[in-house]
C-alpha cells in the first residue's frame, strides 16, 4: 500500500498507467489475498481492493481501467497455463465479470451526471462581487470550480484576491490560486 500511497501523492492519479505486471504482483494479488469474504454476502474480494483503491484518491473510472488491466495481464497468464487451477485466483473470468458489473455504475452515471449539468455563467462581475464581499470562501470555491473568468480585470482583482487569501485561507489554497494565474 505504500506503493500506491506514493504513487497517489505523486500526482500519478490514474494507477491504470503504471506498469501492470508489477502493480499485480506486489500490490493486486497480495491485496486480493488478504481479503476475507464478508459477512454483508454482496461485497467481494475485488469490490474490497477497488473500495482500497479508491481510499487513496484514484477516482471510479482509474481503479475501473486498473482492473481491467489486471483482467488482460491475467488473461494472458492463463491462455499460457495448461492448468487453471494452478493459478491464484482471481482468475480472468471472475475479473471479466466485476468489470461488467462494474461498467454501468462507473461510466453511465458519469456520463449523465456530466451531460444533465446546465450550464453556469462564469462572469467577472460575480467574482469581483465575493471579493467586494470579503467572502474569502464564495472567492474560493469559485476560483477552484470555474477558474479565472475570460474576462478578468486581473490589474484590478488581484490585490483583493490575494489579500482575501493570504488573510483567511490554507497555504495549499494560496498556492493553488497562484497555479491557477
Amino acid at each position: 500500500l505504500k506503493i500506491v500511497f506514493r504513487c497517489c501523492n505523486s500526482g500519478y492519479k490514474d494507477l491504470s498507467q503504471l506498469d501492470i505486471y508489477a502493480l499485480s504482483h506486489l500490490l493486486l494479488q497480495p491485496l486480493y489475498d488478504k481479503q476475507r469474504l464478508s459477512s454483508r454476502g454482496d461485497q467481494s474480494k475485488l469490490d474490497k481492493v477497488a473500495r482500497i483503491l479508491r481510499s487513496f484518491g484514484a477516482s471510479n473510472a482509474s481503479v475501473w481501467r486498473t482492473m481491467h488491466e489486471w483482467w488482460r495481464d491475467r488473461t494472458a497468464i492463463e491462455k499460457k497455463t495448461a492448468d487453471l487451477e494452478s493459478l491464484s485466483r482471481p482468475y480472468a473470468r471472475e475479473l471479466q465479470g466485476w468489470l461488467r458489473q462494474q461498467y454501468t455504475s462507473t461510466f453511465e452515471a458519469e456520463k449523465k451526471s456530466t451531460t444533465k449539468a446546465p450550464p453556469i455563467k462564469v462572469t467577472y462581475e460575480r467574482l469581483k462581487k465575493y471579493v467586494d464581499e470579503r467572502d474569502s470562501s464564495k472567492v474560493h470555491a469559485f476560483l477552484s470550480s470555474y477558474g479565472w473568468p475570460e474576462d478578468a480585470n486581473f490589474e484590478e482583482i488581484i490585490p483583493g484576491v490575494l489579500g482575501l487569501y493570504l488573510d483567511h485561507e490554507e497555504w495549499a489554497s494560496v498556492k493553488k490560486m497562484l497555479v491557477l494565474l
